[in-house]
């Protein structure tokens, strides 16, 4: 049963990016004389339907979203769920930034010897330009930046701190899932954490009216990611990131599926809309 209401958007049209499924869940108690937080997520065909993710396991935002607003752990907040187009997920969501500093050989390799393009930077466009704007007409959005959040899982968290790196003045917060900070499994050196970590020294925003969440597990895939999660923590406390807006958790025996991430999901809203 589902919890609250879920709508899908129609019309939706784009001169960046082919545009992708965009649902609109609102709370049971959605009141339009109040504005409300917004929570932009990524993946959205696996947040509320098992039976559109590959494992049978949905994040169950509507059932975590209703439980944190009934027991006023946060404020009654839309979500706006974007779907991936399932050939591109990977190069849609990797950070065209960081990309630009990888190796050739190594960006090859990510993308298939260029048979697809990174296009984060395009998707970045629709979402702020083109989806933002419509979603603040249809609905009663608060247009503060803490207000407006980005959150996302693997690939999707990568572009979540992304969202907010280059466009601070619009995005507030990010919660960000077992990033994939490798890019890749396998073996060897590896020059993307690194990448990652000289593009967040010259790109976070001030952390006045900014916060952000990372976790991560101990198991399988999240475990080749691990290491880099200590090196990334650093520099946002270089960048005076402090307890009050920066948490980085760590979960022994998790891995990179949403079995874990629907379990750690009321966890990242606490923190950002508390």
């Amino acid at each position: 049963m589902m919890h609250g209401t879920l709508e899908k958007l129609e019309d939706l049209k784009s001169d960046f990016f082919e545009v992708p499924t965009v649902e609109v869940w609102l709370p049971e108690d959605y009141d339009a004389s109040k504005e409300h937080p917004v929570i932009y997520m990524l993946d959205g065909q696996w947040l509320f339907d098992p039976a559109l993710t590959w494992a049978n396991q949905a994040w169950e935002v509507d059932k975590s979203m209703t439980k944190l607003i009934k027991s006023r752990k946060i404020p009654p907040a839309i979500v706006v769920a974007i779907w991936h187009h399932e050939t591109t997920r990977n190069t849609d969501y990797l950070p065209c930034k960081v990309f630009e500093n990888l190796p050739f050989d190594f960006r090859n390799a990510l993308t298939g010897n260029d048979a697809f393009e990174v296009k984060s930077d395009d998707l970045l466009k629709f979402i702020v330009k083109e989806l933002k704007p419509e979603i603040d007409k249809r609905f009663l959005t608060s247009k503060k930046i803490e207000h407006t959040l980005v959150v996302g899982s693997s690939m999707g968290a990568l572009f979540a701190v992304y969202a907010v790196c280059e466009y601070p003045e619009v995005f507030g917060r990010a919660g960000c899932l077992s990033p994939h900070w490798c890019l890749v499994l396998d073996g060897g050196e590896n020059p993307a954490p690194t990448a990652f970590i000289d593009y967040l020294q010259n790109h976070l925003p001030k952390p006045a009216k900014h916060r952000f969440y990372f976790d991560i597990g101990t198991g399988f895939y999240d475990n080749r990611n691990l290491p880099f999660q200590p090196k990334i923590d650093a520099v946002f406390r270089e960048k005076d990131y402090a307890e009050k807006n920066y948490c980085s958790k760590v979960f022994e025996g998790h891995n990179h599926s949403e079995k874990f991430w629907v379990e750690r999901f009321p966890g990242v809203l606490s923190f950002l809309l508390s």
